[in-house]
């Protein structure tokens, strides 16, 4: 944020007014009764799949039915799908367990079930009164749905010169008269109160959800609140307030991702490595659009990334992978093959000889997994050391993407410890061949890529997290800019073959 923008945003937040505007809702408030008995029935049984995916996927279905402003009997909440589901998911628990816990389930199904019925859409209701008393045209709704085409649609029906605005957005929104954020007000980032677009902001939800304020800060250091509380609002039709015990706390329908689940379920975790230098350690991300990638935790291998800074044009950058972040654009294959794509671009540009140069670059790769598999990683990094290079990245150096040390003298003494001295020499000249290529190779792509991401949809980048690019010029498949949305705190170990490859990853593992 420059200093412009920060003056602007600290002028609305001077005169922002918030207000809660909470809705009621008999059928989904029924819903979150069963749902949050079921919870405290099975909250000891974490290891319980079936359970556990049961009340992920009654849990999910409430914060669609929370984030989307359409009718629970639309197709597009698959009300009758998760009916489906919660009844196989049931029926391999009977006859195992409590009765009281199968009758609480049996309960949620058929709270769910009147779903499919339910023609009411009362938060989309209250949105338009709210947007009616405003002009459409400086106007906004900030939502966190999945459905994002249907809210689109439904807006442009009811409000058609209404922005919506997905969170990604919000840091370059242009000030406004009004604003609608959907949802509980702890669900979104602090700056959406802490640094306020709108002089007026009404935030509704159901009233069966408790909401937590938000830290208000506008910079990071601040001792002062500058931003804005929100009040609850005043209506004459109002209905008496709910009872603590009727309320869900909103911070429990918050998505827990299941990475140890995404893990076993996702290539190569757990095996052991019969051949050293096919398995790598590597954390898994979660992207936007419901995939997953593995990422090299690796200090030497780094990832295109692109950034998008306030108005400014995006920007490609070479990022490491130890650094990639909630909130970074990636650049990856969306399908074709997996890895680094500069590979693929640097073999043309090395044409008939590619073939005999990366024979040579496996062939010490190979000598060199031999002798981690014979003596273990740690004792041939503190011989490499011992006989004079300071960091011998054993581990990277076993990659595909590596290709050379910095130093000569580094891999001269490398190839000698191989097996392979007589012919460093000729292994340095071919792996200086094909570096220069991968550079080369580098600064095409990134040229290209730059160029293509400017020719983009940016606004469809921010909102959906994901765009196809596509580079004419050169062949490397389909790319793809992904926005990270999570990290596993945790590595695992993969093959090397399934780093940089998208995985499409189970919903109620990320959404539940």
């Amino acid at each position: 944020m420059n200093f412009v923008e920060t003056v602007e945003v600290h002028e609305v937040a001077l005169i922002a007014v918030a207000t809660r505007e909470t809705v009621p809702s008999p059928v989904t408030k029924q819903l979150s009764h069963f749902v949050r008995e079921l919870s405290t029935l099975v909250k000891d049984l974490e290891d319980d799949i079936h359970w556990i995916s049961f009340v992920r996927r009654c849990r999910r279905t409430l914060r669609d039915l929370i984030t989307t402003p359409i009718a629970p009997n639309r197709s597009t909440l698959d009300v009758q799908g998760t009916t489906i589901v919660l009844e196989e998911l049931l029926a391999r628990c009977r006859g195992g367990y409590p009765a009281e816990m199968i009758e609480a389930a049996e309960y949620c199904i058929l709270a769910i079930g009147e779903l499919t019925i339910d023609a009411s859409n009362p938060l989309g209701e209250r949105t338009c009164e709210i947007l009616e008393t405003g002009n459409p045209k400086n106007s906004g709704v900030l939502v966190l749905t999945r459905h994002l085409d249907a809210t689109k649609s439904w807006l442009a029906n009811k409000s058609p010169k209404t922005r919506l605005f997905m969170t990604a957005e919000f840091p370059e929104m242009e000030k406004l008269e009004s604003l609608v954020i959907l949802g509980p007000s702890c669900w979104f980032p602090s700056f959406v109160l802490g640094a306020p677009r709108a002089e007026s902001i009404a935030v509704v939800h159901f009233d069966w959800l408790r909401d937590h304020p938000l830290e208000r800060n506008l910079l990071a250091g601040d001792h002062a609140s500058v931003g804005i509380e929100v009040s609850n609002a005043f209506r004459a039709d109002a209905v008496a307030p709910l009872d603590e015990e009727d309320e869900m706390d909103a911070e429990l329908l918050l998505p827990k991702v299941d990475w140890d689940r995404l893990a076993k379920d996702s290539a190569g975790i757990g095996k052991v490595s019969g051949d050293a230098h096919q398995y790598i350690e590597a954390r898994l991300y979660l992207l936007a659009g419901g995939f997953g990638v593995y990422l090299e935790a690796i200090g030497e291998s780094s990832i295109d990334s692109v950034e998008l800074e306030g108005g400014s044009e995006p920007r490609l950058r070479r990022k490491s992978t130890l650094h990639v972040s909630r909130g970074d654009y990636v650049v990856l294959r969306s399908f074709g093959g997996s890895g680094d794509y500069i590979v693929d671009i640097a073999d043309v540009d090395l044409g008939r000889s590619a073939s005999q140069l990366r024979s040579l670059q496996r062939e010490w790769k190979s000598r060199l997994g031999e002798k981690v598999e014979d003596l273990g990683l740690g004792l041939v990094e503190y011989q490499l050391k011992r006989l004079g290079i300071v960091s011998p990245n054993v581990r990277y150096r076993l990659l595909r993407q590596s290709i050379k040390s910095q130093k000569s003298d580094d891999f001269r003494i490398l190839m000698e410890y191989i097996g392979l001295g007589d012919r460093a020499e000729k292994f340095w000249a071919a792996m200086n061949e094909i570096h220069s290529a991968h550079i080369r190779a580098g600064h095409q792509a990134r040229s290209l890529l730059e160029a293509a991401v400017l020719d983009a949809d940016l606004t469809q980048l921010r909102q959906t997290g994901h765009i196809n690019v596509s580079l004419s010029e050169i062949d490397v498949g389909a790319l793809g800019v992904f926005r990270v949305e999570d990290g596993s705190p945790t590595t695992q170990i993969v093959e090397e073959e399934d780093v940089r490859k998208l995985i499409k990853l189970e919903d109620d593992l990320w959404q539940g």
